[in-house]
């Protein structure tokens, strides 16, 4: 082939090779293709060696400056693409907010090319997730299977949406469709959605809610505002795994303070099934009306908590040493049927408290009691009340110091003082044969004792006594 087809030929293989066409003559066919082609240069011969070398850098140049607009061209539209996902989570979140800046939804809408009518219906998906550990890195992963998970669903649904996060613990996404989305199609997404959370995403729980459809992007917020009332449901039900919004709102609980004064009456007459009843009746009763503000329902359970501290206090067991802690607790609680184990395990650990109070009230009776049995005895020591009342030595004085604020010699002594003061008052009983009944064998270590018991030694003590009569 000749100059002019070789030329064409390699254009149409690459379009974006540079062509300088070498001639020994001059030819308008030739001229005429090298401006078609856009030749970079047309040297004639013979071949002048600073025109050609010219001609290559030219062509060069043109090169390099092409791959340079790329490269640049290329920077761009990697940007665009990355910043694509964080726009659309904007937009997402802004289409929630009742105070729309039309102007910067506008905006987002342009660079991401999305363009709604009045007439678009939209409905707004949430999902809440429970995580099972604290563990950034499994949330992480959560956070991404799940979004992933939602792409695809909603691809094989043949469904578009907008993508947002509200925060690590909730997901949503706006359905839209230029007509009306049919409540099969959303039922069908939500329902492939729960399924694919449990079976991929072991790590978390995940709660989806529906809003209502709604026309227009300037009232998507009020779909969102339907799926977060929607999610409440899952407070109230533990077997939920979606829900969609319903109409017709239910009145909201109101505590029956009936329940209140039972609750009481068994904590008075120590009760504790009864007390317990009350509690799964309450929490049966809130079930009934789901719709109820959930920190309305967690300051009832408080309620019954503060009544259940106030009865500790009277009968000086101890429940938790901060008050305040109750109400930290509550308010990090997710479930009505987690309240109930909490106030329901207060209430155990309160009869249980009870239990323990009236088991060392017994304790202390036997232990005074065996002593007061061998006060005479002046061998009586430690080791023979702990053995009788089957507790180590040191846990014995421990434990009686504690609950009657004396030791056990003390308490000992006491005994042994006070039958000898009643011995004195017989003026024919001899004062070493009252310390040997009482337990000692030596008369001035009883004297000793007794006058740093009384302030008066046995014989002062007995004619004091014999005065007053």
């Amino acid at each position: 082939m000749d100059g002019i087809t070789l030329a064409y030929k390699l254009r149409e293989l690459n379009p974006k090779c540079r062509i300088i066409f070498l001639s020994g003559y001059s030819d308008k066919e030739y001229l005429k293709s090298a401006i078609y082609l856009n030749a970079i240069s047309y040297v004639e011969k013979p071949i002048v060696y600073d025109e050609l070398l010219s001609s290559i850098k030219k062509a060069v140049s043109q090169i390099k400056e092409e791959e340079e607009r790329n490269r640049y061209s290329n920077s761009i539209k990697n940007k665009y693409e990355n910043s694509i996902p964080i726009i659309k989570n904007e937009l997402a979140l802004q289409l929630t907010r009742p105070n729309l800046n039309i102007e910067a939804v506008k905006k987002n809408m342009d660079i991401l090319q999305m363009y709604f009518s009045d007439e678009t219906h939209f409905i707004t998906v949430l999902i809440e997730f429970t995580y099972r550990s604290d563990n950034h890195l499994d949330q992480s992963f959560v956070h991404a299977s799940a979004i992933n998970i939602i792409n695809n669903i909603l691809q094989s649904n043949n469904a578009q949406a907008i993508i947002g996060t509200k925060d690590s613990g909730h997901i949503l996404f706006h359905l839209y469709s230029n007509g009306e989305i049919p409540y099969s199609k959303l039922h069908s997404i939500v329902k492939s959605l729960s399924e694919h959370f449990e079976a991929n995403i072991p790590n978390a729980r995940a709660s989806i809610s529906a809003g209502l459809p709604v026309i227009g992007f300037k009232n998507v917020f009020k779909s969102y505002n339907m799926s977060v009332l929607a999610l409440q449901k899952f407070f109230f039900h533990d077997e939920l795994k979606y829900t969609f919004y319903t109409e017709g709102k239910k009145p909201e609980y109101s505590l029956d303070e009936e329940l209140v004064d039972r609750f009481q009456q068994h904590l008075a007459h120590r009760d504790r099934d009864g007390a317990i009843d009350t509690i799964k009746q309450l929490t049966a009763e809130i079930r009934q009306h789901d719709q109820t503000l959930i920190n309305n329902v967690k300051n009832i359970y408080h309620r019954f908590l503060v009544i259940l501290e106030t009865f500790s206090l009277k009968e000086q067991v101890s429940l938790d040493k901060n008050q305040d802690f109750y109400w930290y607790m509550i308010s990090n609680i997710k479930t009505l049927t987690g309240l109930e184990s909490f106030l329901i395990d207060k209430i155990n650990l309160y009869f249980h408290r009870i239990a323990e109070q009236m088991q060392s009230h017994d304790a202390v009776a036997k232990i005074k009691n065996y002593i007061r049995l061998n006060y005479a005895n002046p061998r009586l020591s430690l080791a023979q009340i702990s053995e009788a009342n089957f507790m180590s030595v040191g846990y014995l004085c421990a434990f009686f110091k504690e609950k009657t604020g004396k030791t056990v010699n003390r308490y000992i002594t006491e005994v042994r003082m006070e039958k000898a003061k009643e011995l004195l008052m017989d003026p024919g009983v001899k004062i070493d044969s009252i310390a040997k009944s009482v337990g000692y064998s030596d008369g001035n270590y009883f004297a000793k004792i007794f006058k740093k018991y009384t302030g008066y030694n046995p014989s002062e003590y007995r004619e004091k006594v014999r005065m007053k009569l």
